[in-house]
């Protein structure tokens, strides 16, 4: 029997605390493991994760606690009356506090895994601690295991395991469709924010029209870009042209209604949302940013496209109007994320990983 530890103490839902929960509940089920899941008492992570019977333990962590004798105790007896062999960590805050009861409690395998696309802070305290405290890092993409040896000396060095992201496999589109007729539906999903750089799609949309193609931009997500995004949208006269959708429910039904998925985030630790278009068989155009180059095979599941270079995007669109084209490119996007990308097989490698390695 292996006792493993997951630590997500976010108050909040977001990507990481849905592959945590996954994690858990697969973890759950294998008799060859004992899991407990620390989470912030009243976060949405810990009140699914009762549901689904998984054991979580109450846990918010400040870097005060590291100076708490009291806390860092009854962490350390924890890990100790449990016998842990394993702790899996979100952040690096949470690898500093609990890092030293785990360290102090001889856990041998004590994890930090990375999704974000950014460094981690080589500030004092980091590299006092996370070279004391951390074993192992786990990232979700090359490009972010290559930032954080190049960028963060507080944690390089380390060994490091990449596994993806993936999607279910009932979630491939087992019998895509591919319109023929116009106007051609160029769809984005991310948040209004300027680093997904949704500005770029407006200039866009301004070199196709200008081009006589018929095109519409259907953007899906909300942030604090909305207004500045409708008033560009009103100022070059494309509200029949641009639409923007807020939040979608429903992704999946989103990225079946489009043609082509064009992603102009500056950085990304891992794009998830272009695995997800390839799942549904829509070709991604992307700017060479982080991870993306990972995900989509320029030239066969879509284009790569220069940072900033709105005109080679345009082109990319242009590339992209034979329903034939898309079609082939959509099918090799399936089976590329059918190849890479399944959910399925990421969780035998997550779950090996905490296991044996």
């Amino acid at each position: 029997m292996k006792n493993i530890v997951l630590v997500n103490t976010e108050e909040n839902w977001g990507g990481g605390e849905h592959w945590f929960y996954e994690v858990a509940v697969a973890l759950q089920k294998d008799p060859r493991i004992a899991v407990w899941v620390m989470t912030h008492p009243e976060g949405r992570l810990s009140a699914r994760l009762r549901e689904a019977n998984v054991g979580t333990v109450p846990c918010s962590v400040s870097l005060a606690d590291l100076l708490n004798p009291s806390k860092q105790k009854k962490w350390r007896t924890f890990f100790e009356s449990h016998h842990i062999e394993c702790i899996l960590f979100n952040t690096p805050t949470e690898a500093k506090v609990l890092g030293a009861a785990a360290y102090k409690a001889g856990v041998r395998r004590r994890i930090l895994r990375r999704g974000s696309a950014l460094p981690v802070r080589d500030s004092l305290p980091n590299k006092w601690l996370l070279k004391k405290y951390i074993t192992h890092l786990l990232t979700n993409s090359y490009w972010t295991a290559r930032l954080l040896q190049e960028e963060s000396s507080c944690v390089a060095g380390l060994p490091v395991k990449v596994i993806h992201n993936g999607v279910p496999k009932a979630r491939l589109w087992q019998s895509p469709t591919y319109r023929e007729q116009p106007p051609l539906k160029i769809g984005s999903v991310g948040r209004l924010s300027p680093e997904k750089g949704h500005k770029d799609l407006l200039e866009l949309a301004e070199y196709l029209i200008q081009d006589g193609m018929e095109v519409e931009v259907h953007i899906a997500g909300d942030g604090a870009e909305r207004p500045e995004l409708e008033r560009l949208i009103r100022q070059k006269h494309l509200q029949q042209k641009v639409f923007l959708h807020g939040f979608v429910t429903q992704p999946v039904l989103f990225m079946q209604e489009i043609d082509v998925l064009v992603h102009t985030a500056r950085w990304e630790g891992f794009g998830f949302v272009l695995v997800e278009a390839m799942a549904q068989g829509r070709p991604v155009i992307a700017y060479d940013a982080g991870s993306t180059g990972e995900i989509v095979e320029h030239g066969k599941t879509g284009f790569i496209v220069p940072m900033g270079e709105v005109e080679q995007l345009a082109e990319a669109v242009r590339m992209l109007r034979s329903p034939a084209r898309r079609h082939m490119m959509g099918i090799a996007a399936i089976e590329r994320v059918r190849q890479c990308f399944l959910w399925e097989n990421k969780l035998e490698e997550i779950l090996h990983y905490l296991l044996f390695e």
